[in-house]
């Protein structure tokens, strides 16, 4: 039996010590740690116990918004941050996860499978004949069944190698997913780890919390009529390299319509990036 066709129970673990001591879900904002329950409850109702995933198919963010009770406009800001934070994962297909839960879920599976083997054999003690005619048969030729299940068990607990291992949203990607303009992504994400280590050096603390700092610092960006100004945002390597998340918030608040060259006359697209 696996995590897939495991009976959905109507409860799910929750160890409130882990919970308070776990830094990734601590430097959450309330309302993301909110989020995050609702997203478990979900994944607890999930067929893949601890993912949220349909028929194969991983839910998008307008997915959960649609399922989560109570306001929506800030989801997909309050995944990333837990994305950013390392509270929430995404596996090898994209569907979002929580670790924890599907582990929980793979161990269930085998100590179920497990006593229903017991059960089994306890059966056939009753009947002598059947278990010595059982045990001729398995000596002449090997079960695929239980090979196949013992392989499905295995693959629970273990990344399949040939797919390579589970990897979660990198912190670059989110934060160039979150700026306003998605462009000359190439040059983006390394301007963007660059950034990130810059902060993290200068306020000498851990990337993971640099990155939520710079996340946070994107997402009032795009939120301004600076980040709203269309192909007059700059590029989002611009933005990092020249260090623009360390402006003065009143600077992206500006309501002009679009930055002027010499004389007045509007700038072609790009043109004053660097400034």
């Amino acid at each position: 039996m696996t995590t897939s066709t495991m009976t959905r129970l109507p409860w799910f673990k929750f160890y409130w010590i882990d919970w308070l001591s776990d830094s990734k879900i601590r430097r959450c904002t309330l309302a993301a740690q909110g989020l995050l329950v609702q997203i478990l409850c979900l994944m607890a109702d999930s067929k893949e116990r601890g993912r949220l995933i349909t028929g194969g198919k991983p839910w998008s963010i307008d997915d959960i918004a649609r399922a989560i009770v109570g306001p929506t406009e800030n989801v997909p800001k309050l995944i990333d941050e837990l994305l950013i934070s390392g509270a929430l994962e995404r596996d090898r297909r994209g569907a979002l996860m929580f670790p924890d839960m599907v582990h929980d879920a793979s161990v269930s599976a085998v100590r179920s499978k497990a006593r229903t083997g017991s059960k089994t054999e306890s059966k056939d003690e009753e009947n002598p004949k059947k278990t010595q005619t059982k045990r001729a048969r398995s000596a002449r030729t090997p079960s695929s069944s239980s090979s196949s299940s013992s392989s499905s068990s295995s693959s629970e607990l273990t990344p399949n190698s040939s797919s390579g291992s589970v990897k979660t949203s990198s912190p670059a990607g989110v934060i160039y997913n979150a700026y306003p303009r998605h462009i000359g992504k190439a040059k983006a994400l390394p301007a963007i780890e660059k950034a990130i280590e810059t902060i993290a050096a200068r306020n000498g603390s851990m990337k993971k919390d640099a990155a939520a700092w710079l996340l946070g610092r994107v997402q009032k960006f795009a939120a301004s009529p600076a980040g709203k100004r269309g192909t007059f945002t700059p590029h989002p390597t611009t933005w990092m390299n020249g260090g623009r998340y360390d402006d003065d918030d009143s600077e992206w608040q500006r309501t002009d319509s679009e930055p002027t060259g010499p004389a007045g006359v509007p700038a072609p697209p790009g043109k004053y990036d660097h400034l």
